[in-house]
């Protein structure tokens, strides 16, 4: 099941706009509407879908049964808007509280397109019926107030990796338990923590768990190849270093998720608080404070990062480096492949398929690890997609590196909250991340940081005469130009100093004697 196309008539800031999301395929939707006995401007029915083979499209180009889409632009240009409206629109719209007019998707699997769409006229009215393409096979389905689950949604597994900072609006419904059992929310347990005078997405204790235990899954199932071939860490062991310290409700919202548990051979079955917890953790690792990763069974994988919940444990090596040692990018993405790991061995099998929709992945990675990232998860996919059977990968960020590595087919590219066409827009991949800043991400203005830039046209516009005026101090003015690090522009800018202020000939003669000692040194 790939998600081939999505159309909305009104959501948030989007408005009458469709948007392609396989590169194999292009879908135009022809709108048309009528005036219903209220006034009101109303969809008609038997609206055409044209769908398309795309003759630009590089077939197998990241490999077999491997689809990539990426949606980009500058901040508001809509990609969160349009993320929650697939994501939330399909599992989180209950009586359509988020306010939708008219969704439609339409998935692809194998030789037949399903179509799925939902109506805000009339909640207990199909939705309005679309006329396709008649050379296209094509399963129409509602989606009776847009949150229940059709059988044939349920073989497409959507996993979304929410990185965003403090965009909670896809999970603040009180519904967390449905999106748990279906979803994959990550990388926190419990996603209302309140600090002072805010609601935060994600409790810090959970985080560190989840992250530990999905790193884990990593460790498990990826050989050892990659994890040489990547540059990680060989860790192969927990290290227990005591019991965590905890706030007594941070304890006693979690105590209740260990109890009745067995995990690495404790038995928690008839603990009734948190010191009986306490007391069989303590005990076991008093015998035996290290566990090596090979003694640790499947069953134990599921459960465990409910014990890093209470206990400080360690991932380490046999030469003493572990899990607190790395950076916190490093940490973030092992953390992210073993999420995807998990969800591969756990929820998938070679009937279903992954969509695995990520927002803003480059949040804390090094640019290097962006750089990196694209080439790192596709044969991490590779390596796993035996066990699912196929994968479509939508990415939303602001990461230059991840677009460089996609054909401009790949990317939907977003200005207020519309699909700019893309055969506008210069070719991506292998492009420098100057073009793709200027070009792809719709960065104004040149590509220097508005405090220099605004600081040098000062000093531009005054030793061109076109301002009289000056608010640096004049012996400012050329240690400024100095150190500017475009060598052009420096040059070009010192002319003109040189000619608002020529040196003496003293001045020069001292200048040619130092120069000419700097080149006998050489």
């Amino acid at each position: 099941m790939e998600l081939v196309y999505l159309w909305v008539e009104d959501y948030k800031n989007i408005k009458k706009q469709g948007f392609n999301f396989s590169p194999r395929f292009e879908c135009t939707f022809y709108d048309k509407y009528e005036t219903d006995g209220n006034g009101k401007e109303k969809l008609k029915n038997n609206c055409k879908l044209i769908i398309q083979e795309s003759k630009k499209s590089l077939k197998l180009f990241f490999g077999t049964d491997l689809s990539i889409t990426a949606l980009v632009g500058k901040n508001g240009s809509g990609k969160t808007s349009l993320l929650t409206l697939l994501v939330g629109g399909i599992f989180q719209n209950t009586n359509n509280w988020r306010e939708i007019r008219n969704l439609i998707l339409v998935y692809k699997n194998e030789n037949i397109f399903y179509s799925y769409s939902f109506s805000s006229y009339d909640k207990k009215k199909e939705c309005e019926k679309i006329n396709f393409d008649a050379n296209i096979r094509i399963e129409h389905y509602p989606l009776y107030k847009s949150s229940f689950f059709n059988d044939d949604m349920i073989l497409n597994y959507h996993v979304f990796m929410d990185f965003t900072i403090g965009q909670i609006d896809l999970w603040n419904d009180g519904n967390q338990k449905n999106f748990k059992e279906y979803y994959a929310l990550e990388p926190s347990r419990n996603y209302f923590s309140k600090g002072p005078g805010c609601t935060s997405k994600i409790e810090p204790t959970s985080f560190a768990a989840n992250m530990k235990a999905n790193i884990l899954y990593l460790y498990k199932y990826l050989d050892a190849s990659f994890i040489k071939k990547w540059k990680l860490p060989h860790f192969n062991k927990l290290v227990y270093y005591g019991i965590r310290r905890m706030g007594g409700p941070t304890r006693d919202y979690y105590k209740e998720e260990i109890i009745g548990q067995k995990i690495l051979g404790m038995d928690f079955s008839n603990c009734t608080d948190y010191e009986s917890v306490k007391i069989i953790i303590t005990e076991f690792f008093n015998d035996n404070r290290e566990i090596n990763f090979n003694d640790i069974k499947e069953e134990d994988l599921s459960v465990i990062s409910i014990l890093f919940l209470f206990a400080d444990i360690e991932f380490e090596d046999n030469e003493g480096m572990n899990f607190f040692s790395m950076s916190a990018g490093q940490k973030q993405l092992i953390s992210y492949f073993g999420i995807i790991i998990r969800i591969i061995t756990e929820k998938l099998d070679a009937d279903k398929t992954l969509t695995l929709i990520i927002d803003e992945i480059e949040t804390s990675l090094h640019p290097q690890w962006q750089k990196e990232f694209l080439k790192l998860l596709i044969e991490l996919l590779s390596h796993m997609k035996a066990e699912c059977k196929n994968i479509q990968l939508i990415l939303a960020g602001h990461s230059p590196f991840v677009v460089s590595d996609l054909p401009k087919e790949n990317i939907i590219f977003l200005e207020d909250s519309k699909q700019v066409n893309g055969i506008e827009k210069k070719q991506t991949f292998g492009a420098n991340i100057h073009t793709l800043l200027s070009d792809s991400f719709f960065v104004e203005g040149g590509l220097m940081g508005e405090f220099a830039k605004n600081k040098i046209s000062k000093i531009m516009n005054f030793l061109n005469g076109k301002n009289k005026f000056i608010d640096i101090p004049i012996n400012q003015i050329k240690p400024t130009i100095e150190i500017i690090g475009e060598d052009f522009l420096r040059e070009k800018l010192l002319k003109l100093y040189n000619l608002q202020f020529p040196i003496s000939k003293e001045e020069k003669i001292k200048q040619l004697k130092e120069e000419l000692k700097r080149l006998e040194h050489d």
